[in-house]
């Protein structure tokens, strides 16, 4: 069985809560044992961050209150800490890529709310072979 670190980082209730069942089938049927923290919005999981290493992929929306999802990739490339190529964007508007991450708006790893679970367990899969 592999250990792998997963965030999810939204600030709808219910969205996390689905996110975690669907990241759990994945990791159950990858046999992979995954420890998954869960945060509210960005800064809660900067503040978490700033003090330990960086998962091995992490789901972040784009609006939250506090500190967006832009605005937590920013800060977490300002202490050392490169989160784009581990991160998959979640958002419920397709304006969000192109207006927060202009011209690396294609090589953003993103879904689109509302998505599949299948949608999320290849995305999931392609960003950890991506990081091995």
């Amino acid at each position: 069985m592999i250990n792998k670190q997963m965030m999810i980082v939204d600030d709808n209730d219910m969205l996390r809560i689905v996110m975690r069942r669907m990241v759990l089938l994945w990791a159950k049927n990858n046999d992979i044992d995954l420890d998954l923290m869960l945060f509210e919005n960005g800064k809660g999981a900067f503040e978490y961050l700033k003090t330990n290493p960086l998962p091995d992929c992490i789901l972040l929306d784009v609006r939250m209150p506090e500190m967006t999802g832009p605005e937590f990739l920013q800060n977490s490339l300002d202490i050392g800490k490169k989160c784009d190529a581990i991160t998959i964007i979640i958002t419920g508007y397709a304006e969000d890529i192109e207006a927060y991450f202009g011209n690396n708006a294609n090589s953003i790893n993103h879904l689109r709310k509302p998505f599949k679970v299948t949608a999320l367990h290849e995305k999931l899969s392609e960003v950890m072979q991506a990081a091995e």
